[in-house]
């Protein structure tokens, strides 16, 4: 079921523990689409701020709290085995999110990405909630993700299809900033990080909006984001989903997301990042990547914020 925003809800973002997101934060965009969420290689591991453990609490609670009823997790098979690993999944999968499995090879790599896949679909296919759709690292250049013939082959056998996504900030990497920060012990200015979180999401949703009509024909009707259970996701997860309806957007289930044509439109190359990989496919000179969300775009942003420097 889709949900648009309600003041019940904007009310309860105000009494959270998470601080609502401020209206400077790309005020008056419009992301007017219907938008789900996924997180890959989950569990995550353990942040400089919280524990892993209270991670997925707070972004459990942040779905349930903005009425995401649906969304999914790509679980990485060696994330079952670390302390509370299997319990964290359990909780993705009680809070009635689906659980895909996440490779942690490139399927370039072929007999070694088909071994691995064998192994964790042993594991992650008895896991409850599972559906078979099958994620994997993302590439620095989405023209190196291509998928060899004999890796299809397999996946294809075992009923799996891609776990595509449409649309990424490249939240890990914002992560990895912040991360940088704490152990550098420098002055963090956490509602300039959450601005900056905030507005990069608002951007890249409206990037790959744009980029959605002209390499699908108009035919796409949502799209799934790339997110990852992390201590950004944690503490702005609320804000962003929050955002997102403030400025047009609907939240829909993974499910409906997969029912959307481009999920039938496989690419020559970058089948995962699947609107990358369209735009590849018609050979143009479009960029790929929302300006400021390459990793020289992200450090000039942080650096405008001053998030990390305590300067207001």
């Amino acid at each position: 079921m889709a949900h648009r925003p309600l003041p019940l809800l904007l009310a309860l973002v105000a009494a959270s523990v998470w601080p609502a997101p401020p209206v400077r934060a790309q005020a008056g965009a419009n992301v007017d689409i219907r938008l789900a969420f996924t997180f890959s290689d989950a569990p995550g591991p353990d942040g400089k701020l919280l524990p892993g453990k209270e991670q997925t609490t707070r972004v459990l609670e942040a779905l349930k709290t903005g009425h995401v009823t649906e969304a999914a997790f790509y679980i990485n098979p060696a994330s079952l085995a670390q302390p509370g690993g299997m319990e964290r999944v359990q909780a993705y999968a009680a809070a009635g999110h689906r659980l895909g499995l996440y490779v942690p090879v490139a399927p370039s790599a072929g007999a070694e990405f088909i071994a691995a896949f064998k192994t964790g679909h042993e594991l992650v296919s008895k896991l409850p909630n599972f559906f078979a759709s099958v994620r994997y690292p993302e590439p620095k250049d989405p023209k190196q993700d291509v998928i060899p013939a004999e890796v299809q082959s397999a996946l294809t056998t075992a009923g799996y299809t891609i776990g595509y996504y449409t649309a990424s900030a490249s939240d890990a990497r914002m992560n990895q900033l912040l991360q940088q920060a704490v152990e550098e012990k420098k002055p963090i200015k956490y509602d300039y990080v959450r601005d900056v979180y905030l507005r990069l999401h608002v951007e890249s949703l409206q990037f790959y909006e744009q980029m959605a009509g002209v390499v699908s024909n108009n035919r796409s009707g949502s799209h799934i984001l790339l997110l990852h259970e992390n201590d950004l996701s944690a503490r702005y997860l609320l804000g962003l989903i929050v955002q997102c309806r403030r400025m047009g957007g609907e939240t829909i289930t993974i499910t409906q997301a997969l029912k959307d044509p481009v999920a039938q439109m496989m690419p020559k190359q970058s089948a995962q990042s699947r609107l990358v990989g369209l735009a590849l496919d018609r050979q143009g000179s479009r960029a790929l990547t929302p300006e400021r969300a390459t990793d020289e775009g992200m450090d000039k942003m942080f650096e405008f914020f001053n998030a990390f420097t305590g300067k207001k």
